[in-house]
């Protein structure tokens, strides 16, 4: 049996840069774990990495308009629709908790996020 973070779920995250205003921001994505089983609303937490000291509390993490997903070719998943993004910080690391109200019955979630300042 593999011993995964995404052995419960296969949740893909990809991040756009939304940066509109200088100076430029560098959070990325990093490791992420699910925290929740196929049938149950997603919860997850993401953490961010490359950020500056002074970046850590501006940084904002939004879902993707459904023209993204669109424009990617891929079906947005309807519970994504009550999707809430929640800042976190733990350990001198700041994270990102996402959670749905409702489940995910699929085995897979493509989740696209917008950060930015």
């Amino acid at each position: 049996m593999q011993s995964s973070i995404f052995s419960r779920w296969s949740l893909i995250a990809c991040a756009a840069a939304s940066l509109a205003l200088p100076p430029v921001m560098a959070a990325e994505l990093g490791e992420m774990a699910v925290l929740s089983h196929v049938g149950q609303p997603l919860l997850a937490e993401i953490e961010l990495t490359a950020l500056a000291p002074e970046e850590a509390k501006g940084v904002a993490v939004r879902l993707a308009s459904p023209d993204v997903y669109r424009g990617g070719g891929i079906g947005m998943d309807q519970a994504l629709q009550t999707l809430t993004i929640s800042p976190l910080e733990r350990g001198g690391r700041q994270y990102v908790r996402v959670a749905t109200r409702q489940a995910i019955q699929a085995g897979h979630v493509h989740l696209y996020l917008l950060l930015g300042n």
